[in-house]
Formats: C-alpha cells, sequence, structure tokens
C-alpha cells in the first residue's frame, strides 16, 4: 500500500508588482473613460473582480492581464514600464498613484483641451497658486 504524502499548500499572497499592476489598470482605465462595470463585461468578470484587480488585493494571471491590454488598448508592457526597480522589482511611483486618481486624469484631460498655449499656462498658473495656498493652510 502506498504511503500518502501530506500536500501543503501556500497561499500566494498580493504584493508590490501586484499594487503596480493595478494602478496600472486604474489608470489606463480612467484615461479610457472607461467604468470598471464596462470593463468586467470586456473581460467576462464582475465590476468588483476589476476592483481587486486595481487595489492589487487580488493577483492578475498573465493570461487576464492580456486580456485587460486589449480591452483598455494598451500594449503589455504598459503595465510595467516606468517602474521603479527595488531589488530587481518593479514598485510603483508617484506617478502611479496620481494616474490612478480620476481627479488628476480629468484635469489633465481638460486641461490638454485648451489649445491656446497662453491660456492653458495661465490655468495651469492658477492651478498652482490656488493649490499652494490650500497646501501651505494644511500644514
Amino acid at each position: 500500500m502506498a504511503k500518502k504524502r501530506k500536500v501543503t499548500t501556500v497561499a500566494r499572497r498580493a504584493n508590490g508588482d501586484d499594487t503596480l499592476v493595478g494602478q496600472r489598470i486604474r489608470a489606463a482605465r480612467l484615461s479610457a473613460d472607461i467604468s470598471q462595470s464596462d470593463l468586467g463585461t470586456k473581460l467576462g468578470v464582475s465590476f468588483q473582480q476589476v476592483q481587486k484587480y486595481e487595489r492589487g488585493t487580488n493577483r492578475v494571471s498573465a493570461g487576464r492581464l492580456r486580456q485587460i491590454a486589449d480591452a483598455l488598448d494598451k500594449p503589455l508592457g504598459y503595465f510595467f514600464e516606468g517602474a521603479q526597480m527595488k531589488h530587481g522589482k518593479p514598485e510603483p511611483s508617484d506617478l502611479d498613484a496620481l494616474l490612478a486618481n480620476r481627479e488628476v486624469i480629468d484635469l489633465l484631460k481638460l486641461l490638454a483641451r485648451i489649445k491656446d498655449a497662453g491660456k492653458r499656462r495661465a490655468v495651469y498658473n492658477c492651478a498652482v497658486q490656488v493649490a499652494s495656498v490650500i497646501v501651505k493652510d494644511d500644514t
């Protein structure tokens, strides 16, 4: 009679790589102006699953990442490009966190729609002045 082997499994937990990929998914989705529900429908998953991918709570398999890249019209490398490397692994940058923020994306889109460079610069300068006063007051 053969001996039964004890099988143990180690749960794979999300890590910094998953957080980076999640932030990039969110940034690409917001940039494309696609809702979590719409992306979920394209992928055949719920919007809650998309939320978990974006938060880095659930890992994204290679095959699913390919589907996401196709759905968001991004090359696969987009989800890692520009990442800061620490010990050979990508880490989210401050820019990744900013681009995963809907207000930042909306503001950038509006700013980009201003064709006149002088007017665009005036809006930028105004925003910088207002933000610097608010930041100064918050400290």
